[in-house]
């Protein structure tokens, strides 16, 4: 081997361990780290959504059988409307007002954690209740146990989502929150046969036994770290074993090297030095590398320990309150949670001479056209030309919402009914699911807990107040339909309140925009009118 040929081989081969040393440090930990934290908007976080949507199947449909429930309080314990309501009542005021607790909890404690314990405690809250004697010990078994329990089961699930998906957020939310309205369109009719079959402490004792399934469901819950975390490891290995082929390559090709000199030393012994001085500068160069890539792993691990430790999340932020379209939000919230249309509904039906089981399927259609709904929102409103627009959209439909509480005092058949609840459940699915988008699109992921916490807040206040006064205008005029009527002009007071706020937000960003549209043009005429050097 002359010594040209040589020199050009060991030049390769020193390039080629300097591009492969390097590589690690350009395209492997630098860039993980950066998005360490990023929204996957897949993998995992489906199996996230199939949890939340077997989770809430199974406490959306106790849940939207609260009408129900409602009766058969009434018949079993012979109370007044008012009176009654509080059972239902106290359990969504309960699940509301310590829903803000858990979501701050969220922040320091596994979300999976806080589901198991609100399982156990929703278990027994059921199990309890076949057993009650009197309106007083619902509202401590069913009210309060129960309604703890649900706080701590469904809470953190959205705040899952928000970490595992940003671009499919919407349909992430859209298909999780589909499980409300298959509950109650399965579970509300079978419910009512098991009332009928095993009679009040029955039914509840099989309900126990059916909300033992959210166990299997929380499963699925694996927070955003561990995800993370596992992959990094994986990467990790990844690169152990290229560092060791990187290392046997250059030892492979050092001996090939050392074997060519040792054929041509008599030929040429300046080349000989030359080769020996190149071969003991390979090692040199791999020991470098490697060093240089540890080095760079030793410091980005410093710097997430750092970061990790000085970005430890606030237990509540009260910044959000700054923002004029959020407390809009949160008053609308409060008023469109007086109304107490499922609860009062199938009561209101039997006034009207429909028969159990088509109270039942009353409920059951509003589940159905509500989850069919979930979806499609959820696929039509991840379009891009339409995500700014959410919140409008939200806005227009709520002030849609009222016209199913008006009709519903003038019906007398169930067809009319059946129609009017299609409505009311297209409603219903079209704003329900895009609750927490809306809070995400109006302040950001970062603080959906406390944002979530704020909401949760205000609507449990408007749980305790909401049936109990639709009970007294029952017991009062001895009919329902002010109850209903009270619901529709709640509902279109808030979308007032709640317009007031997005018209505000868009008056805003419009003079925002003409203001940085002259300044960029002023800035432009200062530009031509300078002379030219």
């Amino acid at each position: 081997m002359n010594k040209r040929s040589q020199s050009s081989a060991f030049k390769e081969t020193s390039d080629t361990t300097e591009v492969v040393a390097d590589d690690p440090v350009n395209n492997g930990d630098i860039s993980k780290e950066i998005q360490r934290r990023k929204a996957p908007d897949g993998g995992w976080g489906w199996f996230i959504v199939l949890g939340c949507l077997l989770l809430r199947t199974v406490v959306g449909g106790i849940q939207r059988s609260s009408g129900l429930f409602y009766v058969k309080f009434l018949e079993r314990f012979d109370g007044t409307a008012s009176q009654t309501a509080w059972v239902s009542s106290l359990s969504m005021t309960v699940r509301l007002l310590v829903g803000p607790i858990v979501s701050i909890l969220c922040n320091r404690v596994s979300c999976r954690k806080l589901c198991y314990l609100g399982a156990v405690l929703y278990v027994l809250g059921l199990h309890v209740s076949a057993y009650a004697t009197s309106l007083l010990f619902l509202y401590l078994s069913y009210g309060c146990l129960a309604g703890i329990g649900r706080a701590f089961v469904l809470t953190p699930g959205t705040l899952l989502l928000s970490d595992y998906f940003n671009k499919r957020r919407s349909l992430a939310f859209g298909l999780a929150s589909a499980g409300f309205g298959i509950g109650g369109f399965a579970i509300a009719p079978t419910i009512e046969v098991m009332f009928q079959h095993y009679g009040f402490s029955g039914t509840y004792i099989l309900l126990s036994g059916i909300a033992c399934e959210l166990f299997v469901c929380i499963s699925l819950f694996r927070p955003l770290s561990v995800t993370t975390n596992r992959s990094k490891k994986e990467s990790l290995k990844e690169e152990e074993k290229s560092e060791v082929s990187l290392q046997d390559h250059v030892i492979q090709t050092e001996a090939d090297a050392t074997e060519d000199m040792r054929t041509d030393i008599n030929d040429d012994i300046q080349n000989t030095n030359e080769s020996e001085h190149i071969v003991e500068q390979v090692p040199m160069l791999t020991i470098n590398g490697v060093h240089t890539e540890s080095s760079v792993k030793g410091e980005l691990e410093a710097k997430t320990q750092k970061n990790e430790t000085s970005a430890k999340k606030k237990l509540i932020n009260f910044s959000v309150l700054k923002d004029v379209r959020f407390v809009t939000l949160c008053i609308a919230a409060f008023v469109f949670h007086l109304p107490t249309r499922g609860l009062f509904l199938p009561a209101l039906a039997k006034a009207k001479g429909l028969t159990d089981i088509q109270t039942a399927y009353m409920l059951s259609i509003i589940a159905g056209s509500d989850t069919v709904f979930r979806v499609v929102s959820g696929f039509v409103l991840d379009v891009k030309s339409l995500r700014s627009l959410r919140p409008y959209i939200y806005n227009a439909v709520s002030f849609v919402q009222c016209i199913p509480m008006f009709l519903f005092p003038t019906l007398h058949t169930f067809e009319q009914f059946a129609a009017v609840c299609c409505l009311e459940g297209v409603i219903m699915g079209l704003k329900t699911a895009q609750r927490q988008v809306i809070l995400v699109d109006i302040l950001g992921v970062d603080k959906l807990p406390t944002s979530f916490a704020f909401m949760l807040t205000t609507e449990g206040l408007a749980t305790l107040i909401g049936p109990p006064v639709a009970g007294y205008l029952k017991d009062t005029y001895g009919v329902y339909d002010y109850s209903f009527y009270f619901g529709g002009c709640a509902i279109l007071f808030g979308a007032m309140i709640l317009a007031c706020g997005n018209i505000r937000n868009y008056i805003t960003k419009r003079h925002k925009k003409k203001s940085n549209t002259a300044g960029v043009e002023n800035g432009g005429r200062t530009l031509k009118a300078q002379p030219s050097l």
